[in-house]
């Protein structure tokens, strides 16, 4: 009688690799022996990072492909950022699957209903993938479930359910796993949180955390974007030294993926403004902005034009600034993404009231108010609120002056800006 070994060893994914990289728990205890022939071909090479080949051999893949190998191409085409393409989730997942498969489906739906922003439904999809993750006790989908409710309440405004939820994947990922791109992507979350109470220090600390196990994985990646939310943070500090020193120096390290370059040009943008380098702000506005275009991004091509017509504002270029507000307000955009055109009605009631048509500004500033209610925007609302007691004092209508200021204290007070409050109360004092 002959014996035979069974083939029991598995794909051993690479989990040193940066993002975009590819790990499953189902695949990795998974044998050899029950793949499929074109499991065999893309797994492999999924392990090895070679996206490339991956995603010429995913394509090729005939209508009636298993669900398995539809799955491995949507997850794919997410890790990539790929959402817009929603035929992806037209797949059948028959009732005899594995019940952690039917979970992944859940999970990368969920994925694309934050992108939409339905959150409800991406809330509902996480909590049942997790629990199936949990008694099947897949760690690492568990660890990536925690992570993605984090992202649902960080963009809901609870960042105290959100830094329970980080915690609660790092508590996975940190004993069990080797996996450093996710204890850096926590501990960079961690410090964003931070950054919403204005926590600068302790955000600047997790960054750095995060930083640190980054460089010292290799995550080129990561590094490029931990680098850029520490240049964020010192621009909102009001540091822009400190900030184009941080983006200089990493210039000089390896190229990054499209996204990441885009957010360093948009950062670059933002910190000459702030120093009043209009032109050196437009020329990396338009490298933003080409970035963007090819990369489909609506929002940022959305904000990029916005922030130039900003900088032709400065300028005193209020035909081209009046020209791009237009253009951004007649455009048809996605209902479910968060573009804000209040603040290019703002910009053109700033406008007006430059060139002394205080009841347009008025008008301006009406259509923005309203929009910034129904978006529930305090702090804007405030604003708003501020920007028409400034033509009803240059109208001479000192009570309604008041009135329109009171209103922005009141909402400045809601939020509990400090600043704004001072200069609310300031004026306020000064017309009583």
């Amino acid at each position: 009688m002959k014996l035979f070994l069974k083939k029991t060893h598995s794909i051993n994914f690479d989990t040193l690799s940066d993002i975009p990289y590819f790990y499953s728990t189902f695949y990795q205890k998974k044998t050899n022996f029950f793949l499929s022939k074109t499991e065999k071909e893309i797994l492999p090479l999924l392990a090895r990072k070679d996206l490339k080949k991956t995603t010429r051999l995913l394509n090729k893949l005939p209508q009636n492909a298993p669900y398995g190998l539809k799955l491995l191409k949507l997850e794919l085409a997410l890790q990539q950022e790929d959402n817009k393409d929603t035929s992806f989730f037209e797949i059948s997942i028959p009732f005899y699957a594995p019940s952690v498969l039917k979970a992944k489906y859940l999970y990368l739906k969920s994925l694309h209903n934050i992108y939409k922003t339905d959150l409800d439904q991406a809330s509902k999809d996480l909590s049942l993938a997790l629990k199936i993750f949990k008694k099947k006790n897949h760690l690492y989908e568990c660890g990536l479930c925690y992570i993605s409710l984090a992202t649902i309440y960080k963009i809901c405004g609870c960042f105290d359910i959100t830094t329970t939820l980080l915690l609660e994947a790092n508590k996975i990922f940190t004993p069990n796993f080797s996996f450093p791109q996710k204890r850096a992507e926590i501990k960079a979350n961690l410090g964003l949180n931070e950054l919403q109470y204005e926590n600068y220090d302790n955000a600047i600390l997790y960054l750095n955390e995060a930083l640190d196990i980054a460089k010292t994985n290799n995550l080129t990646t990561t590094s490029s974007n931990i680098i850029n939310w520490l240049a964020l943070i010192n621009l909102i500090q009001h540091k822009e030294d400190n900030a184009l020193k941080i983006l200089k120096k990493s210039d000089k390290t390896e190229p990054c993926p499209k996204h990441t370059l885009l957010f360093r040009h948009e950062m670059f943008a933002r910190i000459y403004k702030q120093q009043n380098k209009l032109t050196s702000s437009l020329k990396h506005i338009n490298q933003a902005l080409d970035i963007a275009t090819k990369l489909k991004n609506e929002r940022e091509i959305f904000e990029l034009n916005y922030l130039k017509a900003e900088i032709y504002f400065m300028k005193n270029n209020f035909l081209k600034s009046t020209q791009i507000l237009n253009q951004l307000i007649t455009q048809k955009h996605s209902p479910n993404a968060p573009y804000f055109k209040a603040n290019a009605y703002t910009l053109l009631g700033l406008i007006a009231f430059e060139k002394n048509n205080f009841q347009r500004a008025k008008n301006l500033f009406n259509i923005s108010l309203n929009l910034e209610n129904s978006k529930s925007r305090t702090k804007a609302i405030a604003i708003d609120y501020n920007n028409l007691a400034e033509v009803s004092l240059k109208q001479k209508n000192i009570h309604q002056t008041l009135e329109y200021l009171n209103k922005a204290l009141k909402n400045a007070q809601e939020i509990n800006d400090a600043e704004l409050i001072s200069y609310l109360n300031q004026k306020i004092s000064t017309l009583s």
